[in-house]
């Protein structure tokens, strides 16, 4: 229970004086670069803790501002996902200074990650294969970075849409659902390469904030063909209003990152309503949990393994009678990245994307 969070001090109340106990002596170890031990008291029965986070603005990255929400989660417990985010944002706000606005705190974090996702693209372009960080994974385990697995996910996605361009004549229509900030388009438009100028992309997010930052960016940076637009896709009618945005017409292709397990409806109507979207490909990342743990720090209603998307690609085939097949390229599926495309599409793709790697030899 929160008593007072002002961003450079947090108190609340604990269930026991246990509880209080486990929070001192993890503030002692691994949790000490965000915060220090501020305090604790007892009233009857009644136990507060007061904890300070420590204000360095060199925190405020995407990696850590994650980290501090999974700290948070944990040692608070009873509260939403919501009000983690909304103590974690106040926290970095101090850091960066006692004014910084909310929105000037996104807009610096959108910075650092932009900058951060450049970085890590151009480690993997040094000849380091993509592969080599499929460590970052699982979601709750120590070894997580959201900048290693994303930049990942979406440069193996490029690989994707390359195929596409070249497999396709005209433009490329691509929509990113729940496009947040817009990285995944943001790292398309710098990997893509000549195949870029036969690409459009779409994102939608229901964030009006992040849609506004994202747009900004793509207009400070004079981008061609991009347009982020505000819609909730959780929301009755979204399908009819999201192909309203492409002329009535199905896209080309349909990537959702890290969005299926935040949305209440069935994951296989969800998927069967996205494959409805497309013409080839629709391309679905989601956090993987090494066990069905849902922590409150993301907010997430579903929890993904590998054998999960493999029975939702089984059964997206079946009940399509393979119009739509899935990859079951284990690399792919181990990263939490489950890529269907359609039967006529699939035989077009390069072996080397679609077949599994004790087929290819053969």
């Amino acid at each position: 229970m929160i008593i007072d969070c002002n961003g450079h001090l947090i108190n609340f109340k604990v269930v026991s004086e246990e509880k209080a106990c486990w929070i001192r002596r993890s503030l002692s170890s691994e949790e000490k670069i965000f915060f220090r031990f501020w305090g604790e008291r007892k009233y009857g029965n009644a136990h507060f803790v007061a904890i300070k986070p420590r204000c360095d603005a060199d925190l405020v990255t995407r990696d850590a501002f994650w980290r501090l929400r999974q700290i948070l989660g944990k040692m608070l417990g009873g509260v939403t996902a919501q009000d983690v985010i909304k103590i974690a944002v106040a926290i970095c706000c101090h850091s960066l200074g006692p004014l910084t606005s909310r929105h000037e705190f996104f807009v610096e974090l959108f910075r650092r990650t932009n900058d951060e996702f450049v970085a890590m693209e151009r480690y993997y372009s040094t000849g380091r294969k993509i592969r080599d960080n499929i460590s970052a994974y699982p979601l709750n385990s120590a070894s997580y970075s959201h900048i290693a697995m994303f930049t990942w996910i979406y440069l193996m996605e490029c690989r994707y849409l390359r195929e596409l361009a070249c497999k396709t004549s005209g433009e490329c229509s691509i929509l990113d659902l729940g496009t947040s900030y817009g990285h995944f388009i943001l790292t398309a438009k710098r990997t893509m390469r000549s195949a870029d100028q036969k690409m459009e992309y779409i994102g939608v997010d229901k964030c009006v904030e992040a849609s506004e930052i994202a747009k900004a960016y793509a207009d400070a940076t004079s981008m061609d063909n991009v347009r982020f637009s505000v819609l909730d896709i959780a929301k009755k009618g979204f399908l009819d209003a999201i192909m309203r945005m492409n002329g009535g017409q199905r896209f080309e292709g349909v990537v959702a990152n890290h969005i299926m397990e935040h949305l209440a409806a069935p994951t296989f109507r969800t998927l069967m309503q996205w494959c409805s979207l497309s013409n080839n490909i629709v391309m679905v990342s989601v956090p993987l949990y090494d066990k069905p743990a849902i922590s409150v720090c993301d907010g997430h209603v579903h929890y993904f393994d590998v054998k999960r998307l493999e029975k939702l690609g089984a059964r997206i085939e079946k009940a399509t009678k393979e119009y739509w097949r899935y990859c079951r390229q284990k690399m792919l599926l181990r990263s939490g990245l489950l890529i269907l495309a359609t039967s006529s599409f699939a035989a077009k793709l390069q072996r080397s994307l679609w077949q599994p790697a004790d087929q290819l030899s053969s």
